[in-house]
């Protein structure tokens, strides 16, 4: 046997080889499946505790109010408009016992128009932890000149109401990432219905009624002494109107 081992060496060697390379794609056969039953275990409970640890931020308290119309100057577009400005209000919150981390609040007013929706987008609000304490917010919504949002309101449509949209995105300290969606119709009170039909008309019928002086500011825009003294003029104008009117 010992003879037969000797002049038998190579194939011996070579029959080992072959046992010991078996033997370890076996072993990395098994480490792999173990890392991945591993892994998959890690995901579940990473999962799980996101879960479990999930922030619920709730909106109480939500309104929308509207600004008297007033005239306005946009420097990057050079234009001069009359609109309302208007602003939805908000306590923020969570109600679980986890705290909320860089909640981003951001609102837009949805005009259901005969071409379809208008959105009109407020500027993100940021809150970097939001905990049982409440959050006051106030979403800016302006650029509705040409007063749609009161026309939709005098609709007898329901179909017309306009929305009020306010989307969360916010992370969990476990590094969950959420957002929530919250929407609601904008109804006037009872006794608004005279108020907005005013202020319909008046920012309907300003760019017409103070054309000449739109124009002027126009013509003068590199003058600001001619310009702003005109611009506080009419401003002042429409206000005296619009207080006339809605007396």
């Amino acid at each position: 046997m010992i003879a037969w081992c000797n002049s038998n060496q190579g194939f011996i060697m070579a029959l080992l080889t072959i046992v010991y390379v078996a033997t370890t794609f076996f072993i990395w056969l098994s480490k792999k499946k173990t890392n991945k039953i591993a892994m998959k275990q890690l995901d579940e409970m990473r999962t799980e505790r996101i879960s479990r640890e999930q922030p619920i931020v709730i909106l109480s308290e939500p309104r929308i109010t509207v600004a008297k119309p007033s005239l306005f100057y946009s420097p990057p577009d050079d234009d001069y408009s009359f609109l309302s400005k208007y602003y939805f209000l908000s306590e923020v919150n969570t109600i679980s016992k986890h705290p909320a981390l860089f909640v981003d609040v951001l609102c837009r007013l949805v005009i259901n128009t005969d071409d379809g929706e208008l959105f009109i987008k407020s500027a993100a609000r940021r809150i970097n932890i939001l905990d049982l304490n409440k959050e006051n917010i106030s979403c800016m919504l302006t650029g509705d000149s040409q007063a749609l949002i009161f026309e939709a309101l005098r609709s007898d449509s329901t179909e017309k109401l306009p929305k009020i949209e306010v989307i969360l995105y916010y992370k969990s300290t476990s590094g969950g990432f959420y957002r929530a969606i919250h929407q609601y119709y904008v109804l006037p009170d009872d006794n608004d219905g005279e108020i907005i039909r005013n202020w319909h008309g008046m920012i309907i019928q300003a760019p017409a009624k103070f054309h000449e002086s739109i124009n002027y500011m126009i013509r003068n825009k590199n003058d600001e002494q001619k310009s702003g003294v005109r611009f506080d003029s009419t401003k002042e104008e429409f206000k005296s109107e619009l207080l006339v009117r809605t007396k």
